[in-house]
């Protein structure tokens, strides 16, 4: 849970944006639910009943519905997709920054192709899965009490047999969610061998020509990017399995809704709009309801990454850097020096005393 609350706090300076989304989004909901709302009308006061009046009102009623519904959307995903993008900017600045500061015995342990990868790779990554599932998050969510207040509003046991199904679906996500972390986390890693490898085939080229190891080198990419597209397609399974899932648990109550319904009103007790009404709230349900049980998916696709970031921003910066270094007047004198690589076992320097006159 550390790594969603430090999520949560790289979004927190920009929550002017992200509440107004907030706000934007119960209005999209309200525009979902109201289409739904007005199937009802339609059928039984216009196509029954046939009321001439309501026979252009209602359409362009529709009409302004979705135009208001696109304009809403668009401010709602530029406001979300700014938040995340200055999220992510700062956090790769941050990073790159702190890179800066770390000894150089850092840098003898760690390829620069790593480092570029977390800089560059991660927190791509880290922005591709924060946008959407934030904004999944907001949107579909209001979406999907909205529809349910409509749904309920016309039938409350039919929602109850619609709805009943959709807990056992989120359940089968959550499982799958926490197999995709793992997922991510080792398709970072393989993509971060990926650039390490070619940061040191196109740094080392002249070395590669000069030995004819253009082959060898080309199997060696081949391996680790066959590694890569493994890694991402067992992301894809367990992220379409959460469809299958959400697909078929909809499949079986939207089945027993229609059988249910059409038994209502055979018996008089439900009319041909309230049902329509009903049933089209559910039909606009079920796609904000699967993509809600993706985003648990989501966030942990998102911790993968933002554990290899935090973890980088961690270590320890150099120590020291600040002290004033005055010119000397007439020599610098080294006493008894040693020193040793951190890769080695011997001193390089081992007692060395050394005097340097000026000039």
């Amino acid at each position: 849970m550390d790594d969603l609350k430090t999520l949560f706090r790289l979004v927190k300076p920009y929550w002017q944006r992200v509440v107004l989304a907030g706000i934007i989004s119960l209005i999209i909901s309200g525009l979902n639910a109201s289409i739904a709302w007005f199937v009802k009308p339609v059928l039984d006061d216009v196509l029954i009943k046939r009321n001439i009046g309501l026979i252009i009102l209602l359409p362009i009623g529709i009409f302004i519905i979705f135009i208001f519904k696109g304009v809403f959307k668009f401010f709602h995903e530029y406001l979300m997709r700014s938040a995340s993008q200055k999220m992510v900017m700062n956090l790769r600045n941050d990073l790159y920054g702190h890179i800066l500061s770390l000894p150089v015995s850092y840098f003898n342990k760690h390829s620069s192709g790593s480092l570029i990868s977390k800089v560059v790779n991660d927190t791509n990554a880290l922005q591709a899965v924060v946008s959407l599932t934030i904004k999944d998050l907001f949107i579909e969510s209001a979406t999907v009490i909205a529809l349910t207040i409509v749904a309920v509003w016309r039938r409350w046991d039919l929602a109850i047999i619609a709805l009943v199904v959709l807990p056992v679906a989120f359940y089968g996500a959550g499982k799958l969610g926490k197999r995709l972390k793992q997922i991510s986390r080792r398709a970072q890693e393989k993509i971060s061998l990926i650039t390490e490898n070619l940061h040191e085939s196109f740094t080392g080229i002249r070395i590669i020509k000069a030995f004819g190891s253009e082959q060898k080198e080309e199997e060696h990419f081949r391996h680790i990017s066959k590694s890569y597209y493994r890694e991402n397609m067992r992301s894809v399974r367990a992220s379409e399995f959460i469809s299958l899932i959400m697909e078929v648990v909809g499949g079986l109550g939207i089945s027993f809704v229609i059988w249910y319904g059409a038994k209502l009103i055979i018996d008089g007790v439900m009319t041909i709009g309230d049902f329509f009404s009903f049933l089209t709230a559910i039909f606009l349900l079920y796609t904000p309801a699967r993509r809600l049980a993706r985003v648990n998916a989501g966030i942990q696709q998102a911790r993968a990454p933002l554990k290899r970031i935090l973890d980088e921003l961690s270590v320890e910066k150099e120590k020291g850097g600040d002290r004033e270094i005055r010119s000397f007047e007439n020599e610098i004198e080294y006493r008894d020096v040693s020193f040793m690589y951190p890769s080695s076992r011997s001193n390089a320097l081992d007692h060395v005393s050394l005097t340097i006159k000026r000039g």
